[in-house]
């Protein structure tokens, strides 16, 4: 099928008579488009033939998602009319409703190609007035409700359009927020409820005129599917092991994105309805459990700041506690167990300075303080104090441009150590923090009973000093790797993909705005995925993205050196291979198979190629070509069913960035823990880093009880007025 070729007429008349007949034989069997169209939204409004019918449901949304096929002048006259013909057959009593089917083919299951065909159509959204994208969004959540078998392909059409038409979905968020709790407990929908709510969390201008109601509904889906998790009910289900944990995870991470969107000091009043949701939802196990733990950890460490989870080492700090040979000037360092905290304070006798750091599941704080309850002496009086003057001079100086030689330094990115140093990757915010913050930080862990809260001193031992490594060296927020790979025009191995230097236009374009270009030597701040970063061995830079929460590194094999001794690319492979999630952009013009790349590593890819069959984006600069994407997602066997993709989706060149990576992030959640699991083959309960930071607190209070026992013996407690025992 094709358009009348231009001129064609003409030929026919001006030429030789036995061309013209030749012609004229060959153009009947040629067929316009927009006749094409018109009929199909003919048919889809009065055939009555179930076989036709449901034929070109099957198979017109491949056929549309061709958007060359469809792109001519009169096309774009007929698309909104498609619209129309499309969106009226899944309402009541609908043309498509009344056909007679085979038995056990419900209307809900045509409705489910339908809505799959809506979900192309956003793709055409540049020939579509503003009313008709609304009536697109209009149709999607009208059908959250209807079926499990309509709902799926709702939610993920509704992921795409909160990039793709983020103006219709702020409009009709009031009514599709309310529809999610509704169906939260179906479990064949679950996942996809948690995906997009963490979707629309990620972008601002979603909710930028949310109420405190949009807000409660919001936590509300999340709470209400951990009280689900928690209830007999969930085990009950038949739902995959790895994806009840996924989206558990996912559930107390929207709650993480979605606090953080609320303005700082609006935080506090949050507070008492998610509190009060997490203790129902635990209230059949017989008491907080560690994920609500750490979250309650986690709450009390945002309500009143937005400061970031882990210290960056000042100058002020480098000078005034590093070890000095001045007389009588010594550093005393003690800690404390605090219900599940670990609190650290050092003071520099004679200055009047003190360091205090708080170690807790979801970061570390550190506070430097200094005692006004000093007389001042200045040179030439008995014992000055010239440190203090020079250090906060110097105060807001960074560590590493100033070079100090004492002092502790920075952790490597690999440890987890976050937003340290000058690097071109430092992220700048605003920070504002409440008074309140203070006592939330450094007091009692909150929800734990009162016992527990007792101010403890810890006495130096290998036990305290090995949770205290672990401490300061696991990360404080999530941390993933993403592989990307480049499929040039014809290639179809290994070789020829890892060879490639560069990509198409569109590629490069994609490339750039997936996150932030950081420079890998000597990188502090961001978690580099076991890239060098001492001799530029795997390229000198890389693309990174993060937020508060998480933070990704894409391992892009275009950006990585081909060196001549290594023929088989394994250095480039030793990176990819070994990530579960792969970003591949196929511009080979052939489909990409799943197990291209030769690794044990054959989670999940997610495949980015030209929207048009046949054209080959490497081949063309025209801006045509590179508006709109083909996206789709490779799974491993066995693996369920997740993320918003479905069969394909279209996005523009826009938007892919930003669908791409979200994608991806949620992907690799998943599939952590489903490798962990060993795909559902063990039901083993995965555990975060603030999960492990908190497990690693619990067993040295474990260990300080044992000891407080043993030190008591047959004596009994020591005097109960006797407060020096208490510091």
């Amino acid at each position: 099928m094709t358009t009348y070729e231009i001129g064609i007429i003409q030929r026919i008349q001006e030429g030789d008579p036995d061309d013209a007949e030749y012609i004229a034989n060959t153009a009947r069997h040629w067929l316009p488009v927009s006749v094409y169209l018109s009929v199909l939204i003919n048919l889809l409004r009065t055939e009555t033939d179930w076989e036709l019918v449901s034929y070109v449901l099957v198979h017109f949304t491949a056929q549309l998602a061709n958007k060359h096929l469809f792109c001519g002048p009169k096309l774009q006259k007929i698309i909104p009319d498609l619209v129309v013909a499309v969106t009226q057959s899944v309402t009541a009593g609908s043309p498509i409703d009344r056909i007679p089917k085979p038995k056990g083919v419900k209307n809900t299951d045509v409705h489910g190609l339908v809505y799959n065909l809506i979900a192309i159509l956003i793709g055409h959204k540049g020939n579509l007035e503003r009313t008709q994208q609304d009536a697109l969004v209009d149709v999607l959540q009208e059908g959250l409700t209807r079926d499990s078998a309509t709902a799926k392909p709702c939610l993920q059409a509704l992921a795409i359009a909160c990039f793709e038409l983020p103006l219709s979905i702020t409009r009709s968020l009031p009514k599709i927020l309310p529809k999610l709790t509704q169906i939260m407990s179906a479990s064949a929908t679950s996942v996809h409820i948690i995906e997009l709510i963490c979707v629309i969390g990620s972008i601002p201008q979603l909710y930028s005129n949310f109420t405190r109601e949009d807000y409660q509904r919001v936590f509300g889906v999340a709470v209400q599917y951990i009280q689900y998790h928690n209830s007999a009910q969930a085990t009950e289900t038949g739902l995959s092991y790895s994806l009840s944990q996924h989206i558990l995870l996912l559930a107390y991470y929207s709650i993480y994105i979605w606090f953080l969107s609320i303005p700082l000091l609006e935080r506090p009043k949050y507070v008492s309805y998610i509190a009060r949701g997490l203790q129902l939802a635990v209230q059949n196990k017989g008491g907080m459990d560690e994920p609500t733990e750490v979250c309650f950890d986690w709450l009390t460490r945002y309500t009143w700041a937005n400061a970031d989870p882990k210290p960056h080492k000042s100058f002020l700090s480098d000078v005034i506690m590093r070890p000095t040979n001045e007389p009588d000037t010594r550093i005393e360092e003690k800690h404390y167990l605090q219900g599940h905290s670990i609190i650290t304070i050092r003071t520099v006798t004679k200055r009047g300075w003190s360091e205090i750091v708080s170690h807790r599941p979801s970061g570390t704080t550190q506070l430097i303080c200094k005692l006004e309850n000093l007389p001042t002496t200045g040179p030439g009086e008995f014992a000055p104090d010239p440190v203090t003057a020079q250090a906060l001079v110097m105060a807001d100086r960074d560590l590493n441009v100033i070079g100090s030689d004492g002092g502790l330094r920075p952790l490597d990115a690999m440890t987890g150590y976050v937003w340290v140093g000058s690097a071109p990757s430092q992220r700048r915010k605003p920070v504002s923090i409440h008074p309140s913050f203070l006592p939330a930080v450094i007091g009692p862990f909150p929800g734990v009973p009162t016992p527990s809260n007792q101010f403890i001193p810890l006495s130096p031992s290998e036990t305290l000093a090995r949770t205290l490594r672990l401490l300061n060296s696991s990360a404080v927020i999530d941390v993933h790797k993403v592989g990307i790979i480049y499929v040039g025009p014809g290639q179809t191995t290994e070789a020829e993909i890892f060879s490639n230097q560069n990509g198409s236009p569109g590629y490069t374009s994609f490339l750039v705005n997936l996150g932030r270009l950081i420079r890998l030597k000597g990188q502090k701040d961001v978690y580099s995925g076991g890239l060098d970063l001492e001799n530029d061995l795997d390229g000198e830079y890389a693309y990174a993205w993060w937020d508060d929460i998480a933070q990704v590194i894409y391992h892009a094999a275009t950006l990585m050196p081909n060196h001549k001794h290594d023929t088989r690319f394994d250095l480039k492979k030793r990176h990819i291979g070994n990530d579960n999630i792969r970003i591949v952009w196929n511009d080979s013009g052939l489909p990409y198979k799943f197990d291209t790349l030769a690794t044990e590593f054959q989670f999940v890819n997610i495949v980015i190629e030209p929207h048009s069959a046949g054209s080959l984006s490497a081949y063309s600069l025209g801006s045509h070509s590179d508006e709109y994407y083909k996206l789709t997602m490779q799974r491993a066997p066995g693996m369920p069913e997740f993320g918003p993709t479905g069969t394909l989706k279209i996005v523009s060149a826009r938007n892919l960035p930003s669908v791409v990576r979200q994608i991806s992030l949620l992907a690799d959640f998943f599939t952590t823990i489903w490798t962990f699991t060993s795909g559902d083959r063990r039901r083993d309960e995965w555990v975060s880093s603030w999960r492990g930071r908190l497990q690693a607190i619990k067993r040295l209070q474990a260990y300080v009880r044992s000891s407080q026992q043993a030190a008591e013996g047959p004596g009994g407690a020591p005097a109960e007025m006797d407060f020096s025992l208490a510091y």
